[in-house]
């Protein structure tokens, strides 16, 4: 078949627009990582990366030279301007790309549709990313797809040539599905995320979250059998609530301490971004050498992994063991019931305090311990004037307070309050973006003189030199943790204080080299009353944290604990060897659980499985049996989560109001209600006739639909005396007013004291109040009345 000049001319034009595109993108990808990471062999990784795109789109050229080969002039024409628009937008869309994968080395995925706007907005605000470059970028392309096509018609083309081109063109189809093959074989992280298309990767991750999830709620019972076999050493009581066991604890870290007299306090300090690589030589330098030589001086687990590769996990696990829901256990609209440190010690004296220096209302954590009745919660919009106010975004922008200030506004609050044992979380926030540092100077000066050191291989000094700004958090958070214990000594609950140490996840900025390292954090427990140190290498998880303390406290000081459990961790393995007793499922930064480690095996990204050595390297593995076999675990895991977290199949009613220590009093089930315009007053519960003067709480679960033309009524609890006067009020809102659509699932708590009431005969109403005409649709209404009682 004789082939025209025209639709050849036409299809090179486009073609050779895209090589050089092509060129000038993975040029630009090869100069940032260059200029802000340090890569061994980045060179090649790119070179194999571009010849690897070259081949792809090679590939897909196939079918739009096709196109124009029958396609008549006109349409011809229309085509190539599509074309061509479509590949500008592209490019101009993966430099945007590229600038998330330069900030940790992992590409860009189904990111934005798993983050809400405003944590986006959040995380893009405080990393103090110019984008100025990428505004320049996008007008030279734009300059680009104008004249490229003008110089292009000078040259001619040969069509005997062109025939050698097309040969050029079908090779590339197997030759790229070989390239691709190879590097999904690559199990270092750093090199495989290089190699790849970032904008291929993006586009195809994001059409299987949107397009190809699956709610994996179907729980037969072979897949609860297969659940339980991988999970097992537990008595597991019922299939309707599938984590449900018996408490079987064994205490395995009292031996190591002195019992004291009172119950002690605990100190839980959750830090961001320490990676346990942080607590010994990295790279030359002792980042950390306050911490290192505490870990000498405590339990101190090195093996030690989180569930989640970003901070939204970390709460949930530490505090109570929880499943992880469809994408973190904070971010469940409706919270199934469940059982937290700070919910259970609360009702055995305990005082529970939350020190955080930004927004608790970041990943929702503010709601999930109100849920759990902590007593109080000091975020940067509760600090002293006194501090300084850290900002980022050319200082438009309030970011909060650093771990000193964090740390030294904690110990003026705990002066203030009362007596008794204590349980304080801390979660810190200097080794994050926008990495703030007093005295950055004296960072940096510290770091260079490290540098400057002959002892300092040249690489070494090119990493300090790149990383200094994270480098200098690490070291800051470092003394900020120093002065924290020094100034604790000076305490007098001091020698009655356990101190629990960890890492949220692995700081991201400075590269991880595989999948399993972006899970490797420390865990250290430190107090005066240990009689002496030990060093697990032995793996472990943050969801062994709460079982292995309830343990302690049970076994030690007679803690009275639930006798029915959902922890999905076990008690902590202090085996000073190296070794994988129990399996843990993974949750990612894209909030997918596809990573899993059991039996010394790592299945990443759900697709590939690796041995794992001693260090946490990663071994190939080709045993497919193996890989079947996590894969199907992970999956019977996934399923029961989503099933347990979705339908509230965590703990029935009975066990948890009994286990917390309350009287419940009565529940509402409705599938429908309608409350419109005429409505004035629709009673919720019963009026209660008799209480004690105790603590009265209320949960409330709903699905609302609002109608924006009319304002919503309001919720109310009353309580009236003899005469029918009223002696309490209080209203409560029945929308989210930070929704931003009319359809949406609610679940809130609400709680008073009534021991101050003077009247002996009372009795407490609670109804919707529809005081302004307006109208909602509540419906899968579940509310519950009850009050605290005596413990068991």
């Amino acid at each position: 078949m004789k082939i025209s000049e025209e639709p050849i001319r036409d299809f090179i034009k486009v073609l050779f627009l895209s090589y050089f595109y092509l060129l000038i993108v993975r040029s630009l990808e090869t100069y940032w990582i260059n200029r802000n990471h340090l890569v061994e062999g980045l060179a090649g990784y790119e070179l194999t990366g571009l010849l690897a795109d070259f081949l792809l789109l090679n590939s897909i050229f196939i079918l739009i030279f096709l196109v124009q080969l029958i396609s008549g002039k006109a349409f011809r024409k229309f085509f190539n301007g599509l074309v061509t628009t479509i590949i500008v937008l592209i490019c101009l869309f993966h430099v945007l790309i590229l600038r998330y994968y330069i900030h940790s080395l992992k590409p860009l995925d189904q990111f934005l549709f798993t983050y809400s706007f405003k944590e986006i907005f959040y995380t893009v605000t405080t990393s103090n990313t110019s984008f100025l470059p990428v505004v320049l970028l996008i007008i030279l392309f734009l300059l680009i797809a104008v004249f490229f096509p003008g110089l292009f018609n000078k040259i001619r083309i040969q069509v005997k040539l062109f025939k050698w081109f097309c040969l050029v063109l079908l090779i590339s189809v197997p030759l790229s599905y070989y390239f691709i093959r190879k590097n999904n074989n690559d199990n270092n992280d750093i090199s495989r995320n290089a190699k790849i298309n970032k904008s291929v990767f993006f586009y195809s991750k994001s059409y299987s979250y949107l397009f190809k999830r699956q709610h994996n709620l179907d729980i037969s019972s072979e897949y609860i059998r297969k659940f339980r076999s991988a999970f097992s050493g537990k008595e597991y009581t019922s299939e309707e609530y599938p984590f449900l066991h018996n408490q079987k604890y064994n205490d395995v870290i009292g031996n190591f301490f002195v019992r004291s007299d009172s119950m002690p306090n605990l100190v839980l300090i959750i830090t961001e971004g320490l990676g346990e690589r942080f607590l010994h030589t990295f790279h030359g330098i002792r980042l950390m050498p306050f911490l290192d030589s505490l870990s000498g001086h405590s339990l101190y687990w090195d093996r030690f992994l989180t569930t989640g590769e970003r901070s939204f996990a970390v709460v949930p696990s530490i505090t109570g063991s929880l499943p992880y829901g469809e994408i973190g256990f904070l971010f469940l609209d409706r919270l199934p019931k469940h059982i937290t440190i700070i919910s259970l010690l609360k009702r055995h004296g305990y005082q529970s305090h939350f020190f955080y220096g930004q927004g608790a209302w970041f990943h929702q954590k503010d709601r999930f311990f109100r849920s759990n009745d902590i007593d109080l919660i000091i975020d940067k919009s509760a600090f002293s004037s006194r501090y300084n106010k850290v900002m980022a975004l050319e200082n438009k922008f309030f970011w909060g307070y650093n771990d000193l200030d964090l740390f030294q506004q904690s110990l003026e609050i705990l002066d203030t309050l009362k007596s008794g044992p204590r349980i304080d979380l801390y979660f810190t926030g200097s080794m994050h973006s926008p990495f703030p540092v007093n005295n950055s100077e004296y960072y940096y000066q510290k770091l260079d003189r490290i540098a400057n050191s002959s002892d300092l291989s040249p690489m070494d000094r090119k990493f300090i030199e790149k990383y200094r700004l994270y480098l200098a958090s690490v070291m800051f958070f470092d003394d900020a943790l120093k002065h924290f214990i020094e100034d604790y000594k000076n305490r007098g609950d001091y020698q009655n204080t356990i101190f629990i140490i960890t890492g949220d996840h692995p700081m991201t900025e400075i590269p991880i080299e595989n999948s399993i390292k972006r899970y490797h954090v420390p865990l250290i427990i430190y107090s005066h009353m240990l009689k002496g140190s030990k060093t697990m290498h032995s793996t472990g998880s943050h969801l062994d944290i709460y079982p292995t303390i309830m343990a302690f406290l049970k076994d030690n000081y007679n803690l009275k604990i639930p006798a029915a459990v959902i922890d999905l961790g076990y008690c902590l393995d202090t085996m000073e060897s190296y070794r994988n007793l129990h399996p843990v499922a993974l949750m990612n930064d894209n909030r997918e659980i596809i990573d899993y480690l059991e039996n010394g095996y790592f299945l990443s990204q759900g697709t590939k499985a690796y041995k794992v050595d001693a260090e946490f390297n990663l071994i190939n593995n080709d045993n497919v049996n193996i890989l079947a076999e996590l894969q199907n675990n992970l999956d019977a895991f996934r399923r029961i989560n989503l099933y347990s977290c979705l339908n509230n199949r965590l703990l029935p009613d009975s066990v948890y109001f009994h286990d917390l220590c309350f009287r419940h009093i009565t529940s509402v089930y409705k599938d429908t209600i309608n409350i419109s315009e005429s409505d004035k007053y629709m009673q919720i519960f019963p009026v209660l006739t008799t209480a004690d003067k105790r603590q009265l709480c209320y949960d409330f679960s709903y699905d609302v639909t609002i109608d924006p033309e009319y304002p919503p009524p309001a919720g109310v609890i009353q309580i009236v005396n003899g005469k029918d006067s009223t002696i309490f009020w209080k209203s409560f809102s029945l929308i989210d007013p930070s929704k931003n659509t009319y359809n949406y699932p609610v679940k809130f708590h609400v709680k008073f004291d009534i021991n101050h009431l003077q009247d002996s005969s009372f009795y407490i109403k609670s109804y919707f109040w529809n005081n302004r005409n307006g109208r909602i649709q509540i419906s899968n209404l579940e509310a519950h009345q009850y009050q605290l009682s005596d413990c068991y």
